[in-house]
């Protein structure tokens, strides 16, 4: 290829990822913000962010004033670490809706990197690169995810898991020595969708398997693997400790919401899986994969099947049985039900379709490879094409649902009416029967063994709960969602009162026979999440001088032998 015809081709890929985003982002930048599935939640997510940051709380567990001031630790579940992006937005005075719209059309072109910079690194073919980009950033799933969904977590996961996959690669089948892909993707993966997270790890030990001959060749390629295992769990130490620490610990309502949602009901129907009509917005809806995932398929049957030569083709062919894998998790052809309760945190089987669009994306990447090599007026009439083609894909899921929601009025300006919509991380005690009748009276605090006189003083950082009238061996619950690291303090005598779940899930403070008192409560947290971002940035300074150590060594023995 020449010097010109590679400027030729770096300009025509440019402008047909730009273009895709283009076409993909430009409802994200009109006025107004579609309330789909999870926008109520992440947008009070960012609000109560920013809300922190203001009063001083740049890392916040506990969002005092989210659930009518029950309280909720939205950040000790989601990680808020990308998130501090669109909150900066928001402390430079940009809108929270806008700002929120503005980071999902920066996860879009992140995401268009990751595809890109990955498929390139692994095989050096701009031809194939694009092709993966374009069929990845266009998707049907990523316009579920983004419009019909609101799924941020899950939206972060795309920029990740072509890291992820890149690093699996490597650590099989390429480099063993290149680490960082492989900690990249699966730590902004922990950082981002804990699903997302699980999932690509199961993957991984199904490429491990189909790959274990190399692994027996080559031993020390698990050692490599091992050690970017330990690196990705020391340098999220900060937010996986404390989440490990309250799932380990405490039994939450999304437990019992797995025994009883099936996945099952929202599998995917075989007439749905590639193409479907239906755009509504629910927990049972079945978003197909795409049209283009079905074209994938039909080019890698037109191949033919023979054995694969080289670690290109091996690597392709694991993609595809990997995105055939995942079409069949997502469907009806797999039978959920046998597996009530054990897969039910999966909640929709649909949720494979991240996975089909990646495996297919990079086959067909690679594929595209083979079949446009030195074809320059074909390659650049199959990039066009397939622009376009994924432009009217994604546009055909994003415009009807957005006009959709118009229609209804739920295009929203402000977030006067949102209220929270996550249940998943409420104690396992909660009672829904009784949270809507407390909600009208959030700050009466009620004696659980014999009535009391008590209420409190909500504030940021401490609920001020005054009793009196207190005759019995008694405890107050208040109406406060329990998490492990409450603490409440006996004003009075400085004491250190016991705390625990109450019958309803919220937080019940013992106050053995004191007839009357006052009591500061405050999430004062636990050592673990004292402790975890001092083991993270410990971690990072021992590996900084690890590295720098390492470094000067090679200098010195390189110095040596050239003395010689």
């Amino acid at each position: 290829m020449t010097e010109q015809n590679n400027k030729k081709d770096k300009i025509i890929a440019i402008g047909c990822v730009a273009a895709l985003l283009a076409a993909c982002s430009f409802l994200l930048l009109l006025p107004g913000t579609m309330r789909s599935d999870d926008t109520m939640f992440h947008v009070i997510r960012l609000e109560s962010l920013v809300e922190a940051i203001k009063m001083g709380d740049w890392a916040p567990h506990i969002f005092p004033y989210v659930y009518q001031n029950f309280g909720y630790a939205i950040s000790l579940f989601y990680s808020d670490f990308f998130l501090y992006i669109p909150a900066v937005l928001c402390l430079l005075g940009v809108n929270s809706l806008t700002a929120y719209d503005l980071f999902f059309v920066l996860i879009m072109a992140a995401s268009a990197f990751a595809a890109y910079y990955s498929t390139w690194r692994m095989f050096k073919s701009r031809i194939g690169s694009l092709v993966t980009t374009l069929l990845y950033v266009g998707s049907a799933y990523m316009a579920t995810d983004v419009f019909s969904r609101s799924a941020l977590g899950e939206t972060q996961a795309f920029v990740f898991i072509p890291f992820a996959l890149w690093g699996m690669y490597a650590a099989v089948l390429g480099d063993e020595t290149r680490h960082w892909p492989l900690i990249v993707g699966f730590a902004g993966l922990v950082l981002s969708h804990n699903l997302s997270l699980m999932l690509t790890a199961v993957f991984f030990m199904f490429f491990l398997l189909f790959c274990v001959d190399k692994l027996i060749k080559q031993p020390k390629r698990i050692l490599h693997i091992a050690y970017s295992a330990v690196f990705v769990a020391f340098s999220t130490a900060f937010f996986l400790f404390p989440m490990a620490e309250q799932l380990l610990k405490e039994t939450f309502f999304s437990s019992y919401h797995a025994r009883i949602f099936s996945p099952s009901t929202a599998a995917v129907r075989l007439r749905n899986l590639f193409i479907s009509t239906d755009i509504t917005p629910g927990a049972f809806f079945t978003p197909p994969v795409g049209i283009t995932i079905l074209a994938v398929l039909l080019l890698r049957i037109a191949f033919g099947f023979k054995l694969p030569q080289t670690t290109r083709e091996r690597f392709r062919d694991l993609c595809i049985l990997g995105g055939c894998f995942s079409l069949f998790m997502s469907t009806s052809f797999f039978p959920w039900g046998l597996f009530d309760p054990t897969l039910n945190i999966i909640q929709f089987p649909w949720r494979f379709h991240l996975f089909s669009t990646l495996f297919f994306a990079v086959a067909a990447g690679i594929m595209a490879q083979d079949l446009l090599k030195n074809k320059e007026k074909l390659r650049y009439a199959v990039w066009t094409v397939i622009t376009v083609l994924c432009a009217i894909q994604f546009l055909s899921i994003a415009v009807p649902h957005y006009n959709q929601l118009a229609a209804k009025e739920d295009i929203v300006t402000n977030t006067a009416d949102f209220i929270m919509w996550d249940e998943n991380y409420l104690h396992g005690n909660n009672n829904r029967a009784l949270w809507r009748e407390r909600e009208q009276h959030i700050n009466e605090v009620r004696g659980v063994n014999s009535a009391v006189t008590a209420h409190q003083e909500v504030d940021y950082f401490v609920r001020t709960i005054t009793y009196s009238e207190n005759k019995t061996d008694n405890a107050l619950e208040c109406a406060i969602i329990y998490f492990l690291g409450y603490e409440a303090v006996d004003v009075d005598t400085g004491e250190v009162l016991p705390v625990s779940p109450s019958a309803n899930g919220w937080l019940q403070i013992d106050i053995d026979t004191k007839q009357s008192g006052t009591i500061e409560v405050r999430y004062a947290g636990t050592a673990v999440q004292h402790i975890a971002p001092y083991i993270t940035l410990a971690f990072f300074a021992v590996m900084t001088i690890w590295t720098l150590y390492a470094t000067k060594k090679r200098k010195y023995k390189g110095f040596g032998k050239n003395c010689g």
